[in-house]
């Protein structure tokens, strides 16, 4: 049976060549981290302008919640970069996380954003952050995709007509017996899940008395 199949998917797959690319990167990726800084200084600004929830069960019920959607971020992330942590552009992942989605890193990741905003009691403005992460970021999808395909070819082709862009789907679920860890890019994931649930923190305690 081939070792690409959808029955026994191979974790990593090299381009044809069998050598790491250069990553292209667009202007979409580029300014990816500038213009999530300026919408969370809007968002910012807008919070602190609107009246956030009346204290009492709902309050209660958006804390909860809120901690949970960082929590599944974090520990999603992390699972995410198990697999993927030193290998992007070099290697196409097809397991764990990312036989379920091709874009885990981003679910979890708007998973988070959500939870964050909800701790400042604004539950509108978490959707909308919610709804603006992925309008965004689909953008930004598209061109990684032209550029994979571009890497990986009939691979990567196969892999999108079997596996979802980002809404799961749990039944196609793969995994190995054996992975290797890039352990230093996996440090550097650890420390940048940190900041979702260090966030979180400080949002519920500025928030939670105004």
């Amino acid at each position: 049976m081939d070792a690409l199949s959808p029955s026994r998917p191979n974790p990593i797959s090299r381009s044809a060549d069998g050598f790491p690319h250069t990553r292209h990167i667009n202007l979409t990726e580029r300014f990816r981290k500038p213009v999530s800084v300026l919408a969370v200084t809007l968002f910012l600004g807008a919070i602190y302008a609107n009246r956030p929830t009346e204290a009492g069960t709902l309050r209660t019920v958006e804390t909860v919640t809120s901690f949970s959607l960082a929590t599944v971020a974090v520990f999603g992330r992390l699972w995410c970069a198990i697999y993927i942590s030193g290998r992007k552009n070099a290697e196409l992942c097809m397991l764990g996380p990312y036989s379920l989605c091709r874009n885990p890193l981003y679910a979890f990741s708007s998973l988070g954003l959500a939870g964050i905003v909800l701790a400042t009691h604004r539950p509108s403005y978490a959707l909308s952050a919610f709804v603006i992460f992925w309008c965004y970021h689909l953008l930004v999808i598209r061109n990684e995709e032209s550029r994979l395909t571009s890497l990986f070819g009939s691979v990567y082709t196969e892999y999108c007509t079997r596996v979802p862009r980002a809404w799961p789907r749990l039944s196609a679920y793969a995994d190995s017996q054996t992975l290797t860890v890039n352990l230093r890019p996996l440090a550097r994931a650890l420390s940048d899940v940190g900041w979702f649930l260090a966030t979180w923190l400080s949002a519920h305690l500025i928030f939670s008395e105004l």
